[in-house]
């Protein structure tokens, strides 16, 4: 059976950025693989196109540029927050304002998005909210574990997400 849009596609892979190094960022075999209804799912659209039509068994390789990928990393993606803004039940939380610190936070649409703490200030606080992987040339290695056909079941639970 193939990949194609609505089969349940279960992968394996490694993330690299695609540098000197090659530096893993992902493993799936450590971290436990992937599932998900192929053509519901948002993927990088050089990883779908690599994936679309392979079988179980089908090791696939792909690199992306930066600009394919999560694109350059944007300095107007670095806000400074007042530090109020981080007082929970009249206490700020120190822990979230650690520099390296992954923050969540909702957009004008109710989307959860995350961004990196950068810098503490005495009255502020500046996150980095581009993607973590902005900038970054990627490469991904992998193997197709399994695909089928998706059951109701499996499409419910695409629908209440």
């Amino acid at each position: 059976m193939k990949i194609t849009k609505g089969k349940v596609v279960e992968l394996e892979y490694q993330l690299y950025i695609d540098d000197e190094e090659r530096e893993l960022v992902e493993d799936t075999r450590e971290d436990g693989s992937l599932s998900f209804i192929f053509g519901t799912e948002p993927l990088l659209e050089k990883l779908s196109n690599t994936l679309e039509g392979l079988e179980a068994g089908a090791n696939f390789e792909v690199s992306i540029p930066c600009d394919e990928a999560f694109g350059e990393e944007l300095e107007d993606a670095y806000v400074e927050f007042p530090i109020s803004d981080f007082i929970v039940d009249g206490e700020l939380d120190e822990e979230v304002l650690e520099e390296g610190a992954v923050v969540p936070f909702e957009d004008e649409n109710g989307d959860v998005m995350y961004g990196v703490v950068v810098e503490k200030k005495l009255n502020s606080v500046v996150i980095d909210l581009n993607h973590p992987l902005a900038g970054e040339d990627l490469v991904y290695e992998g193997k197709v574990i399994s695909v089928r056909d998706a059951t109701p079941e499996d499409m419910q639970e695409i629908s209440e997400n």
